[in-house]
C-alpha cells in the first residue's frame, strides 16, 4: 500500500490495487476482497482488470452464501459488457482480451447459477418440500 499511495497516478497503479485486493480473495477474507476490488473497479473503471474484479467479488459472494448477491454481480457484469458479446466473433482471445474475459464471465455465471439452484433443489429434497 505504500507504493500505491507514493505512486497513485503510476500506469500501474490498477494492477497494484487489484493484486493486492485479490490477495484478499486468496486468503479467505472475502469481505475485505469486496470491499477492496470494488474500490479499485470504481477509482479505475477503465481498467482491464475490472472484469476480473467483479468475477472475483462476485465468487467471494458465493464463497460467504451470498447466492442473490453473487448472481446480482455477475449479472450486471454481463450486462454491463454485453455489447462485446455481439461484436463479429474473434478466432486468436488475444484480439480481444476483455471480450474473452466476458465470455469467461457468462460460463462462471452459469456454472454459479447452476450451483445455486442445486443448492436449494437439495435442501427442498431434505425439508421434503
Amino acid at each position: 500500500m505504500v507504493l500505491i499511495n507514493k505512486f497513485p497516478t503510476s500506469v500501474y497503479a490498477d494492477d497494484a490495487n487489484f493484486e493486492i485486493a485479490y490477495s484478499y480473495f486468496l486468503k479467505g477474507d472475502n469481505e475485505k476482497a469486496r470491499t477492496e476490488l470494488l474500490n479499485m473497479a470504481i477509482k479505475f473503471p477503465q481498467s482491464q482488470y475490472v472484469p476480473k474484479a467483479l468475477i472475483t467479488v462476485g465468487l467471494a459472494y458465493y464463497n460467504d452464501n451470498k447466492d442473490n448477491e453473487a448472481l446480482s454481480i455477475l449479472k450486471k457484469l454481463v450486462k454491463d459488457y454485453e455489447n462485446l458479446l455481439k461484436e463479429k466473433p474473434v478466432t486468436d482471445a488475444s484480439q480481444h482480451p476483455v471480450r474473452t474475459m466476458i465470455l469467461f464471465v457468462l460460463l462462471v455465471f452459469l456454472s454459479l447459477a447452476v450451483m445455486v439452484l442445486a443448492k436449494y433443489a437439495i435442501a427442498l429434497h431434505i425439508s421434503g418440500k
